[in-house]
């Protein structure tokens, strides 16, 4: 499940292709609690890390009663960035409407809907993504079906980009759901933190972060 190539958006009028920063895809972890497996990298309740399929790795929110986090550290994205890939995977395992937020936030310690700034949502049946003071639904979700998100962030200009498709194919042109969507709110800090907030039927993987498109 790890094999998924080079993290590759093709655009309609240009070709960009970045070397993928891997930020975590949980592997180097024991299995358990994250505040004990982590070395306090990630913080969270009762998230865990586990392994549903032999030898792959991911991190486990559902029932997590506190918002599962890591700061970016190095990767932080700085308040003039304009282009920075976020790209995870990940799924609802077994809720049509598990009502949580993963993405991305200036706030070190993110623990409610309106921390986010750049972020996807799984609930009712669909991923949203929120547009300034709306939210948008983007496209059906199956349950219990993994799903490959590229989060393309312009902190300079508060605004983001969703890609989203399935299986191990490079992100297209086609598979853009969300352009030039607005934070939740304005932002004048680097982007700090990775979360999960509201953690209640998610499951995660493979996160990178990645200066331009990538």
């Amino acid at each position: 499940m790890k094999k998924l190539g080079i993290l590759t958006l093709f655009l309609m009028f240009a070709f960009v292709t970045q070397a993928a920063n891997l930020f975590d895809d949980f592997e180097g972890y024991d299995l358990g609690l994250i505040s004990e497996v982590t070395e306090g990298a990630w913080t969270g309740g009762n998230a865990s890390v586990t392994m549903p399929v032999l030898g792959n790795k991911v991190l486990d929110v559902t029932g997590n009663n506190d918002p599962a986090r890591r700061a970016l550290g190095a990767m932080e994205i700085g308040a003039t960035d304009t282009e920075t890939t976020v790209f995870f995977r990940a799924k609802s395992p077994s809720l049509a409407n598990p009502d949580t937020l993963i993405g991305v936030t200036d706030n070190t310690a993110p623990d409610t809907y309106s921390h986010m700034q750049a972020y996807i949502q799984f609930t009712n049946d669909y991923i949203r993504a929120r547009n300034g003071g709306s939210i948008v639904e983007l496209l059906p979700f199956t349950v219990n079906q993994w799903y490959n998100v590229w989060i393309v962030v312009n902190n300079n200009a508060n605004t983001y980009d969703v890609y989203v498709n399935q299986g191990t194919a490079d992100a297209t042109a086609g598979d853009l759901y969300a352009d030039n969507f607005g934070f939740r709110y304005s932002n004048s800090n680097p982007i700090r933190t990775f979360a999960n907030v509201y953690g209640d039927g998610a499951v995660i993987d493979d996160v990178y972060i990645t200066p331009g498109l990538d």
